[in-house]
């Protein structure tokens, strides 16, 4: 009890409070913004070929009656993953929507794996260059979206998503990769937490508290070694610590955030 009430007494503690405040002022600011945010993740598999596109002359890697030098396939998922709806009337008919691979693709085909709902009767084609696919859609209101399975020729696995849509400069915002989801069966026989989503931001959260009070226990000594020293110095560093070990901690809890609407996780490939 003497060791907590310390830490409430001690002369930092009023100072990190008010940091504290402050972080969670504009975290909620943030977070509670009304905007549009068409983002994406994607993930790619090079199915057949080499990785240098060389092959034995013997070998022929054939697309229906084509032969080509290797085959990828690349699966992304498109939503909108902000609160305003992102009505297909504003995309710029001079800067299309689209999906863009290197200059050395070709795409081979360009499909609709999964969709939140066909009502909002979204449309990928082939354009006139062989390494673009162009998409459109009626309108996507928050989480709607969905998952495309592209093949292509590129040694790239990833591909670019262009275009513009007006009151969004920045364009579909790039999430990174993503992983499959596991089926309750798969979940069952991996590791513990290792499949459930709900249970790894719960270990997070766990983890996050840890580390914090860890982190105060530490400072608090650290305060009372080494505060006949330098008294102003040894505060600067314990505000230091408190706030590089909450900024780690929000990071954690951003990365858990920054994913796809559970209605458009896929399993496997």
């Amino acid at each position: 009890m003497e060791f907590i009430k310390s830490i409430f007494n001690a002369p930092w503690f009023g100072t990190l409070i008010g940091f504290l405040g402050i972080g969670i002022g504009l975290l909620l600011y943030f977070l509670a913004k009304q905007r549009k945010k068409p983002a994406f993740q994607q993930r790619g598999l090079q199915l057949l070929g080499h990785n240098q596109g060389i092959l034995p002359g013997q070998v022929e890697i054939r697309y229906y009656d084509r032969v080509v030098p290797r085959l990828t396939k690349t699966t992304i998922i498109l939503w909108n993953d902000g609160d305003i709806t992102i009505d297909g009337k504003e995309i710029v008919e001079s800067d299309k929507l689209r999906v863009e691979f290197s200059d050395d693709c070709e795409i081979l085909s360009c499909e609709i794996r999964k969709c939140t709902r066909e009502v909002n009767n979204f449309r990928i084609e082939k354009s006139g260059s062989p390494n673009i696919a162009n998409f459109t859609f009626e309108f996507l209101d928050k989480n709607d979206g969905v998952v495309l399975d592209i093949l292509h020729t590129s040694l790239q696995k990833n591909a670019a998503i262009k275009g513009t849509i007006k009151g969004v400069p920045a364009g579909f915002e790039d999430y990174g990769s993503f992983l499959p989801a596991m089926s309750p069966k798969r979940i069952k026989s991996s590791l513990p937490f290792s499949g459930a989503p709900s249970l790894q931001r719960f270990a997070t959260f766990v983890a996050i508290a840890f580390s914090f009070f860890l982190s105060l226990a530490l400072t608090s000594q650290f305060y009372d070694f080494t505060m006949f020293v330098n008294p102003t110095v040894t505060k600067s560093i314990s505000i230091a610590l408190i706030s590089i070990v909450l900024c780690v901690n929000l990071l954690m809890l951003w990365g858990i955030r920054r994913r796809h609407p559970m209605s458009l996780a896929i399993e496997g490939n």
